[in-house]
């Protein structure tokens, strides 16, 4: 973690005429974004986009974090919310193309599939197609960036309670979904 700590410390001295520090500090983290990513919204090219959208918070939003030591919770929490904006943008556009379908005399229950990819392959994303964006969500973020219950709240701006309800819950789903499929 001091290795971490002192390089978000450098990259904010150095930014924004140096990015030596800023690059290292993306390498070092940009697998884990887009893991989380990755999980929260089911795409790879998706979640490369939002790894990218999120990298370039971190250097806009870098100089100004006061707390190097929360840099991993800052990190999550831009995640969790370019994540719920993408997820949230898909559904908007979901509802035109419904929209559409209903004015051209098409059936109003058929609703675009998400196209089959890598990612479908993926027996983690299989697990956790069952779930609710925000059960998709703390699930990553305990699962993959290995946070406490209490890091999870703070990142997704819920209680504790309902952090616990949510991953617990989806593992319930989770179970159910596996059970049924054997």
């Amino acid at each position: 973690m001091t290795d971490l700590v002192d390089l978000v410390h450098r990259a904010q001295q150095e930014l924004p005429y140096r990015f030596s520090a800023y690059e290292a500090l993306v390498r070092m983290q940009l697998g884990g974004v887009r893991r989380l990513a990755r999980g929260i919204v089911h795409d790879s090219d998706a979640a490369d986009s939002i790894a990218q959208d999120v990298m370039l918070r971190v250097l806009n939003g870098l100089p100004a974090l006061a707390d190097a030591e929360r840099f991993p919770a800052w990190l999550h929490r831009i995640t969790v919310n370019v994540c719920r904006s993408h997820l949230a943008r898909e559904a908007r556009e979901a509802d035109k193309r419904r929209g559409l379908n209903n004015e051209l005399g098409a059936d109003a229950d058929v609703a675009p599939e998400i196209a089959d990819s890598p990612a479908d392959a993926d027996q983690f994303a299989a697990m956790l197609r069952p779930l609710a964006a925000d059960e998709r969500t703390v699930v990553c973020l305990k699962l993959l960036q290995d946070l406490e219950f209490g890091e999870i709240a703070e990142v997704t701006g819920l209680g504790l309670s309902a952090v616990k309800m949510r991953y617990y819950r989806a593992l319930e789903k989770i179970k159910l979904a596996m059970d049924f499929e054997s």
